[in-house]
């Protein structure tokens, strides 16, 4: 996941969608991005047929408050990286993009924190206060919010909603609830071992042992902690 997201990210460098705005040559295109969005010097955005960063939830009505005159900061929209949107993709208001971010087809930033790299897929929903932590691969059809705090992968369809989330690697269709905590870090900052046949493996990588993983099918229960390096097999 990280090889491919790497190399989405450098894409971006190359890539001509339909539009294509560098900021800081000359003023970008209200047809695509919104007036008074703010935007890092040299930050690089491409945008697919049918996507757009405003305040407004379809493109159409992003055309019409164009055509009514309306301008200004209102939106809210703050973008300090590079980024690719996929086909029908929109950055809504309320939304900070700190990092580079290549997204598929139709989903939405709200209201939301990006605050690293992210790779998302068709239909990804991050909305009502969701954080996106660095290296954050989401699958296609999952969902971000209220205040979920999320790093690692999320497998196709899963819903993140309240929760803390740290380094947590997940299969298709997982389920977290309400305010489910996820630790990532041991008191004695040792990497968690696994029992592999009589004996116990310790591995190099200690962000990697401490990651919670989840097969597909998961789903818990409201309140619930996983402890760093848990391991929950599918259908459970």
């Amino acid at each position: 996941n990280d090889l491919a997201a790497w190399w989405e990210f450098e894409n971006i460098r190359r890539n001509e969608g339909v539009y294509c705005h560098v900021a800081g040559r000359g003023e970008p295109d209200p047809r695509y991005i919104y007036p008074g969005t703010i935007l890092s010097p040299g930050v690089r955005l491409v945008f697919e047929e049918g996507s757009f960063i405003g305040p407004y939830e379809t493109l159409e009505a992003h055309r019409k408050g164009l055509d009514s005159g309306a301008s200004g900061p209102a939106a809210g929209i703050r973008i300090r990286g590079n980024v690719h949107l996929g086909p029908g993709f929109r950055i809504g208001a309320n939304s900070l993009i700190e990092g580079d971010v290549v997204t598929g087809t139709g989903g939405y930033i709200e209201d939301a924190l990006v605050e690293g790299n992210a790779l998302l897929g068709d239909h990804v929903r991050v909305r009502r206060g969701a954080f996106l932590r660095d290296r954050s691969v989401c699958g296609d059809g999952s969902r971000f919010e209220c205040a979920a705090d999320f790093s690692g992968v999320a497998g196709p369809s899963t819903t993140y909603m309240h929760p803390l989330q740290a380094r947590i690697v997940t299969g298709r269709n997982c389920d977290l609830g309400a305010g489910c905590w996820v630790g990532t870090w041991r008191f004695d900052n040792e990497a968690s071992r696994f029992k592999v046949g009589d004996r116990l493996v310790k591995p190099k990588n200690a962000g990697l042992a401490n990651t919670v993983y989840f097969g597909d099918e998961v789903r818990s229960a409201v309140m619930v902690s996983f402890q760093p390096g848990t391991r929950v097999g599918a259908d459970t």
